[in-house]
């Protein structure tokens, strides 16, 4: 999606922003027309980098709106391939940060002059770089000036539809030995879940509130396998809701989930009087992971079934607070960033097989300071870990570890 090459686009030029400006302050006995061209580099890919934010704002609405509008179609598609064209310049510039590096590193081996040192490490701006990114810049910006004519309007950068395309549907299955750092705050849920006080409610939601990558599905996974709750409810649902809150839907998903039969229906009041045989004067623990709805109407009539349940706990996963407002929550609960030992176990799992002594000291190193990067976020670790796992070579960690920004904890 073009929201996804923009992001890598401006990644990409916010790495590569500082061996610019380096050039662009060369000492005084360089090339002038190299510091020049350098100096103008740097202010171009400045500028261009403002208008990509501007634009990534507006591109989630654009998006959305891709099959319905010819009009937005054709305009991202110009998006893509100017992109295509700026990550081309870019990619040629970083390939020569990584020669001058490498050439610069032989050259202080064969010299001990510090001043030696210092002036290789300037990287040359190549001929052609400035017209071209110029250009590039204002093409882009002339894209953004489309936004108006369009009627696109910015967002707030969270994706609300397309997304139920790319992610993939969650399960109550989960393989605890991938798990770390977790431990307490499964018991907090389950020591709630089960609490006498609660035990008087007929009907209570605990959500689960947190960023992406955080782990909120791993601990509603972890506290629907838990053997303290298994002995607790008569029934057991789990349900991937993501942005689509289709009450039809989610009735039928539930009936097959506690019930694990499909009964062919499809209208929204059969399946609703089904859902309502199914759970009468039974206790019922049900996961809805991932859900989105802030509509309240939705809601109250997801909920009418379970009206003539015993006992009802709705454990819900979502990253927006005002979903768990909608729900009308009993308990809030806000998972922490996984603390750095956990991290470590947690990359040392999926980068190493869990096994490091076997593993060169230099990788470990790279590897502690990956992990750092991620933020205590698990999602990050694990994809970046697993992503490690086969590569035995230094330069691509390395490569990884410098692309990396630090993600905020």
């Amino acid at each position: 999606m073009a929201g996804n090459l923009i992001t890598s686009l401006l990644s990409l030029a916010t790495n590569l922003l500082p061996s610019i400006t380096s050039s662009a302050q060369a000492p005084s006995n360089s090339n002038n027309s190299q510091n020049r061209r350098a100096r103008a580099v740097e202010e171009d890919l400045e500028r261009l980098m403002r208008t990509l934010k501007w634009i990534k704002a507006t591109l989630y609405d654009a998006e959305e709106r891709e099959i319905r509008d010819r009009s937005v179609k054709l305009w991202l598609k110009e998006l893509k391939k100017v992109a295509y064209d700026a990550e081309d310049v870019l990619s040629e510039y970083r390939y020569e940060v990584a020669r001058v590096q490498v050439e610069a590193r032989k050259a202080c081996e064969a010299s001990s002059s510090h001043k030696r040192k210092q002036m290789e490490y300037i990287v040359p701006i190549f001929d052609g770089m400035v017209d071209r990114l110029n250009k590039i810049r204002s093409r882009f910006e002339e894209i953004a000036k489309d936004r108006e004519a369009l009627q696109l309007k910015e967002s707030d950068g969270v994706r609300r539809s397309n997304n139920r395309i790319l992610l993939p549907r969650t399960s109550h299955m989960v393989d605890e030995a991938s798990i770390f750092g977790r431990d307490a705050e499964i018991t907090e849920v389950v020591d709630f879940l089960l609490s006498e006080k609660e035990k008087e409610k007929s009907f209570s939601v605990i959500s689960i509130v947190g960023k992406g990558g955080l782990g909120k599905t791993t601990i509603a996974q972890l506290v629907y396998n838990d053997g303290r709750v298994s002995g607790c409810f008569d029934l057991f649902g789990w349900v991937c809701v993501s942005q689509e809150f289709e009450v039809g839907r989610l009735t039928k998903a539930i009936i097959e989930s506690v019930s694990k039969i499909n009964y062919g229906l499809n209208e929204v009041s059969s399946l609703q009087m089904k859902l309502e045989e199914t759970v009468k004067g039974k206790t019922i623990l049900l996961v809805l992971d991932d859900v989105w709805n802030e509509n309240q109407s939705l809601w109250e009539l997801f909920c009418i079934p379970f009206r003539k349940a015993k006992l009802v706990r709705i454990l819900v996963t979502t990253r927006n607070n005002k979903v768990a407002k909608v729900m009308q929550t009993t308990m809030l609960f806000r998972p922490s960033n996984l603390p750095q030992n956990s991290c470590w176990q947690l990359f040392q799992h999926y980068a190493f097989s869990g096994i490091s002594d076997t593993v060169p000291t230099h990788l470990i190193d790279m590897g502690r300071d990956i992990m750092r990067k991620c933020g205590g976020l698990p999602l990050a670790v694990k994809s970046i870990a697993s992503l490690l796992r086969h590569e035995p070579y230094e330069e691509c960690w390395r490569e990884i570890l410098e692309m990396l920004i630090y993600l905020p904890t």
